[in-house]
């Protein structure tokens, strides 16, 4: 591969390195100079080009290459190191050498003295905040600056100033959400998380109801003359606001020193936490989506459709591709008068042609990032990757396969010209292959730049839109047993963090439930043939479910409780894992992206997962859960951060103690360890999306007002009469009160209590994306799942008003359950029965098959046969390929009854030559008189009579109807 010029590096380099200086400037921390930085990250690019890695050898050489310099440059360039490789592995998720670790660990530390030893000024600072609070709400004068940034610096979050100075210069108003106001900390563009396709990203912090009501009044003040803050500007004010109590101007870093020490104290923050709430870069909030629900079941059929693949055979001749169908849809539109193509069958050697086809139907009609209409000079541009596909087609195969889709998608992208504009056009194609069900686990971190932040894919769900798209996936009118498969792979997912192949990988000796009828398993994720963890370490999950889940979970136990302990808990034996992927997980995904947005992929499940086990632990530390969770549309959520079910989630740990007994600094550990995570930054950077959620569990949620704030709040007069009215719907013992006493009543209320009265009152967005969805049925009751599974399984009794024969039976189940039928029998079943695939036959087919005659069974020791009688003729000859078609597996043995007046007659010839496929046999039986005719005997692999009997019936009855489909 070719490098890039060395001007073009250079560039690189001063761009990363304004980058980084941008970076602690908006931290109002101080930074190496740029040359210098330069000089760093030019040594990087030779030492680990291409990873996100400094090993310790590394860091050796590095070093060396520094002590060559002779001269006091030598302390820039290590500071410069020190910056950068902070800023890396923060912010570029850089894996460091454990020294270097340590030292930013002592960093901290010094951090933490450095605050604690604002203490005395920051009592000073906390008396004379109230007392402009009291005057600011009494007097209502001009809008201080400097209280205003106190205000939201002490009720929102200890930012630095460089953040509060853009907020406050920006127009947009806070956005009440899941019953708080919220504000939005926009990042610098050039340090987004979010991929070029989407806007900056930004981290979402709840507002207490006097700050939104200040930052209200902020923002109402600020008319088109009004000069914008600068970072400057508030730090005189602030002196100014302080200046009595303070000898020498306090720095912007200073400042926020102050407010983090009031934080540290005012709620007894652990030092992580309080990093969390103090930089807006450590978090990224989730981007808005549209929610779409649809109540129509029968949609969810929809979920398990496989790809309809072209029955033409490709041709495998030329190794290279060269028809492309998305330049004919190109041509066609520069030229509207020729005919436009049709959307090309999917060709399961190779996917491209459609999804590229696809990929430029969607640039035409929903246009690029920045222009709603693109050219077609430019999506001609955007789509031309003759050169790098024509040779590297993506079989279906092997975009089922995570591992096997990252290596072709490394593959091509490494062999374009680097940094070429190739290269980039072939991102953004990945980018549309990350929205497609059948390549959604392509991980595009691989090709960012190392020296590039790190992307964020920020998307969780809550247990109600889990637990809704179960009941579609449940709905739907398939096998049941795939549907059974599918939901438990969603459920297993999501309460127990797991990824798709561990999922796929997971073995019956892997799991156990804990006791008989219990909604918690014990989980082993480990190495298997099939694969090993992302890590390459096991651990160990346990995993608490609502009933209404478990039951699901313990049916599939039950079931293939005969199997052998290496068999995977997800599909029949011997199934492939690509089968297993394609039948079991594709539904959940399709599910996911029709109902909640196409940016929705499987993993997102694992996310969810994530952030409810800690908002488990978190009530599990505060001995309760915070009202603004207690969410009344979220039923399911708020049963799941109960006490009881918190207790039964962390049952394993606390065996048996109080939480109070236990070593609390360990439970976020213990997390860490059974989602597979060695750093808490990992799981708070991409799973725990936001700090509005965060605030209920660490910050007091209630207070005292007086009648002026309350005034102020509601935006009264100083002396209005109109707070009782207020007071009566706020607070029910007002009411009861004595006139005296009314005067002088000091409320204690909630944040959300008031967040929701005052947000009907002024402008504030409420955010329609994040107003979560009622759901009517919450589906927590212990049978319902189970038993909108078992009405899809029909008895066998039903099988002539069946279209389709299902094989799968209620007395099939009950077999399996009480040991009369081991699962691999049924597994033998499933292959007979054309797998998923429906054994199923048109009005057409059933005229071709009726020369076959009604079917009989013969009962025999040693197998068990169906026998169909027939003439010997071309029809049967096509009849027998509708057969074969179908998917229903045999073994065909043709007997040959001819007549000795016919010994002449071709028909032996005939059998060998058109009616007997591999490992069929046929005998001849000369009969003295009567027609020549055959006898079919097909041996299918099934033992069960009861359901070769159910098959006949179903046969027989199909044969019968010639008027109209069944």
């Amino acid at each position: 591969m070719k490098e890039v010029k060395p001007c073009a590096q250079k560039n690189s380099y001063v761009k990363n390195a304004h980058i980084i200086t941008a970076f602690y400037k908006q931290q109002s921390r101080p930074c190496a100079p740029i040359e210098a930085l330069q000089s760093i990250l030019t040594l990087l690019e030779t030492l680990s080009p291409m990873e996100r890695l400094i090993s310790a050898e590394q860091l050796t050489l590095l070093n060396q290459k520094i002590n060559t310099i002779p001269t006091g440059r030598q302390r820039a360039l290590k500071q410069a190191r020190d910056d950068t490789f902070m800023y890396l592995n923060a912010v570029c998720g850089w894996t460091l050498p454990e020294v270097k670790l340590q030292q930013f660990k002592d960093y901290d530390h010094q951090w933490m003295i450095a605050i604690c030893r604002q203490g005395a000024l920051a009592d000073s600072l906390y008396a004379c905040y109230q007392q402009e609070t009291s005057h600011q709400i009494k007097q209502r004068g001009k809008l201080s600056l400097a209280w205003t940034v106190l205000t939201l610096m002490i009720d929102v979050a200890p930012l630095p100033l460089s953040f509060w100075c853009e907020r406050l210069n920006d127009t947009a108003p806070p956005e009440y959400a899941q019953g708080q106001i919220t504000l939005c900390i926009t990042h610098p563009k050039d340090l987004s998380y979010f991929d070029d396709t989407e806007p900056t990203s930004f981290t979402r912090y709840a507002m207490t109801p006097l700050a939104a009501r200040v930052f209200q009044q902020w923002q109402q003040s600020q008319t088109s003359n009004t000069k914008n803050v600068t970072v400057n500007s508030i730090t005189k004010e602030l002196n100014q606001f302080l200046a009595f109590s303070i000898e020498k101007t306090l720095s912007p870093l200073e400042w926020q020193r102050i407010i983090q020490v009031l934080w540290l104290y005012r709620f007894n923050l652990p030092p992580e936490v309080l990093k969390d709430f103090s930089d807006p870069m450590r978090h990224v909030s989730a981007l808005p989506r549209t929610t779409f629900i649809s109540e129509q079941q029968d949609t969810s059929d929809d979920f398990y459709d496989l790809p309809k693949f072209s029955n033409i055979a490709p041709k495998t001749r030329d190794p290279q591709f060269k028809h492309w169908p998305h330049q004919v849809l190109i041509k066609h539109l520069r030229s509207p008068e020729t005919p436009r193509p049709a959307q090309p069958d999917w060709q399961s050697n190779n996917l491209l042609p459609r999804l590229l086809f696809d990929y430029v139907q969607e640039l035409n009609e929903f246009g690029g990032i920045k222009k709603d209409n693109l050219t077609l000079a430019t999506i001609y541009r955007y789509s031309d990757f003759k050169s790098a596909l024509s040779h590297a087609p993506l079989s279906f195969e092997a975009a089922s396969d995570s591992d096997a889709l990252q290596a072709w998608a490394e593959r091509v992208y490494d062999n374009i010209k680097k940094d070429s504009d190739s290269q980039s056009h072939m991102y953004k194609f990945f980018q549309f292959l990350i929205q497609q069900p059948l390549t959604e686990h392509l991980d595009l971190s691989s090709f960012v730049k190392p020296t590039h932040n790190v992307k964020v894919d920020a998307l969780s769900l809550s247990a109600e839109e889990v637990h809704h798209l179960v009941t579609l996936l449940l709905a739907a009118n398939v096998s049941p047993m795939q549907k059974l498969f599918t939901v438990v792979s969603a459920l297993l997912s999501y309460y127990g963090a797991l990824r798709r192949g561990e999922i796929l990988r997971l073995r019956m000796q892997d799991i156990r439930c804990t006791s008989q009828k219990s909604q918690s398993f014990h989980l082993e994720i480990t190495k298997t043939k099939e694969g090993k963890t992302k890590s390459g370490k096991s651990r160990t999950v346990h995993v608490t479910m609502p009933e209404v889940a478990a039951k699901l979970v313990r049916m599939v136990l039950s079931i293939k409780k005969g199997c052998t302990p290496e068999q995977p808990v997800i599909g029949f034996e011997n199934e492939t894992i690509f089968s297993r992927a394609l039948h079991y997980l594709l539904p959940i995904t399709k599910g996911l992206k029709y109902l909640y947005g196409k940016q929705t992929r499987f993993h997102h499940l694992r996310h969810s997962s994530v952030k409810l086990v800690y908002q488990q632990a978190l009530c599990l530390a505060n001995e309760g859960i915070p009202e603004t969770w207690c969410d009344p549309e979220h039923p399911i959520t708020s049963t799941l951060l109960s006490d009881q079910f918190v207790k039964q989630r962390f049952n394993y740990w606390l065996e048996g103690h109080s939480f109070s007994e236990m070593n609390n600094m360990l439970l976020f550990d213990e997390i860490g360890r059974e989602i597979g995570h060695s750093y808490y930054a990992t799981t708070r950077l991409h799973y725990l999306h936001g700090m509005d959620w965060v605030a209920p569990a660490f910050t007091s949620q209630k207070r005292v007002y007086t009648h002026a704030e309350l005034r102020f709040i509601f935006d009264m007069t100083p002396n209005s009469s109109d707070i009782a009215r207020v007071l009566r719907k706020l607070d029910p013992s007002y009411a009861q009160l004595s006139s005296q006493d009314k005067k002088y009543h000091t409320p204690l209320l909630s944040h959300q209590t008031l967040s929701k009265s005052i947000s009907r009152l002024f402008a504030i967005n409420k955010d329609a994306a994040l107003i979560q969805e009622t759901y009517e049925e919450t589906h927590m009751e212990g049978d319902f799942w189970l038993n909108l599974w078992a009405t899809s399984i029909k008895d066998l009794n039903d099988v002539t008003h069946c279209s389709a024969f299902q094989w799968e039976s209620l007395s099939l189940i009950h077999k399996l359950q009480d040991g009369s039928l081991d699962f691999a029998e049924l597994s033998q079943i499933w292959r007979t029965f054309a797998q998923y695939k429906d054994l199923f036959f048109n009005r057409s087919q059933r005229n071709a098959i009726r020369v076959l005659g009604e079917m009989s069974l013969s009962i025999d020791k040693q197998k068990d046969r169906l026998i169909l009688t027939c003439p010997c003729n071309q029809k049967v000859q096509h009849a027998l390929d509708v057969l074969k078609r179908s998917g229903l597996r045999y073994h065909c043995h043709i007997t040959l009854y001819q007549n000795r007046k016919r010994l002449d007659s071709n028909k032996w010839r005939y059998i060998h030559e058109h009616l007997l496929n591999e490992n069929d046999t046929a005998d001849k039986v000369v009969l003295p008189t009567g027609k020549t005719h055959l006898t079919l005997s097909l041996a299918l692999p099934c033992t069960d009579t009861s359901l070769l009997e159910s098959f006949q019936t179903w046969w027989n009855t199909l044969l019968t109807h010639k008027e109209k489909e069944i």
